[in-house]
Parts: C-alpha cells; structure tokens; sequence
C-alpha cells in the first residue's frame, strides 16, 4: 500500500477546507490552496513511500501579496 503525505518548511501539513490534497484526471497529485495568502509561501514536499522504497517531490512556492486600502 502507498503512503502519501506533504510538508511545508518541513513540517507535516493535514488537510483542511482551504489546503488539500487532490489528484486529476490522470491520477497524478496535486496540492490545492484556495484564497492563497503569502503565509502559505514555503517549500513544499509531496513524499510517497511503500514495501519498495520512497520518494519525494519538491517546490518552493511564493506568495504575493497586494495591500488593500480599504475606504
């Protein structure tokens, strides 16, 4: 069986309403953050292990920001 799990700066990262895991069509996996907001900037790692060894993907990803002036 495949273990898959993610990490932000290190650290293990649950699902929630706003980041999850996903996959598309073609089966591959994908990370989703909804409203992306630059405290999410950080690297990345997406790791699958089973009886046969271990994996892992990484990207480092930037969020920008743009200040809002409120009237």
């Amino acid at each position: 069986m495949i273990e898959i799990f993610r990490q932000k700066d290190g650290m293990n990262v649950t699902d929630s309403r706003r980041v999850y895991m996903g996959s598309d069509s073609d089966g591959n996996a994908e990370l989703i953050i909804r409203s992306a907001r630059t405290s999410d900037s950080g690297l990345y790692c997406v790791i699958a292990q089973n009886s046969a060894g271990r994996t892992k993907c990484s990207a480092y990803l930037r969020v920008k920001g743009q200040k809002i002036h409120k009237k």
